[in-house]
């Protein structure tokens, strides 16, 4: 096949799948998207974050803790951790030889404080309230 005649199709191409793609081939750049916010400490990315309950987390790498900043009305509710290797696949044991570690409820946590603090060697980390995931953090870095 000759090489001219490859060109105009490659070009064709490239242009009908910008213009499926909604990207307006005169403009330099892509359209804009919306992005959430990222909440990032230390070597942990949050993949969920539920605003409603938490302000923030951090990573305190002196001490190699993660610690939470719950919001005010939520201070004295449980939260249950649960670690893994890899997503979705089974928890690990913790410490005390279960899979769940309970930040009890009612344990004068102070307002606006930083609490709940754990360390753990694990890639994925879950906080769970009342049944449901609040907070899942992800290992992007050693």
């Amino acid at each position: 096949m000759k090489m001219w005649l490859l060109l105009p199709g490659l070009l064709s191409a490239l242009f009908a799948g910008t213009v499926l793609a909604g990207v307006d081939p005169e403009s330099s750049s892509a359209p804009a998207q919306a992005t959430a916010p990222v909440h990032q400490s230390g070597p942990f990315v949050a993949i969920v974050f539920d605003e409603s309950i938490l302000q923030d987390f951090r990573y305190d790498p002196d001490l190699d803790r993660i610690y939470l900043k719950r919001q005010v009305e939520h201070r004295n509710e449980a939260i249950t951790l649960r670690n893994s290797s890899l997503q979705g696949e089974a928890y690990r044991l913790w410490f005390n030889g279960s899979h769940d570690l309970v930040s009890p409820a009612n344990s004068g946590h102070p307002p606006n404080g930083w609490t709940d603090w754990v360390q753990t060697s694990a890639n994925f980390v879950e906080y769970w309230m009342d049944g449901k995931l609040i907070l899942h953090l992800k290992r992007v870095r050693p």
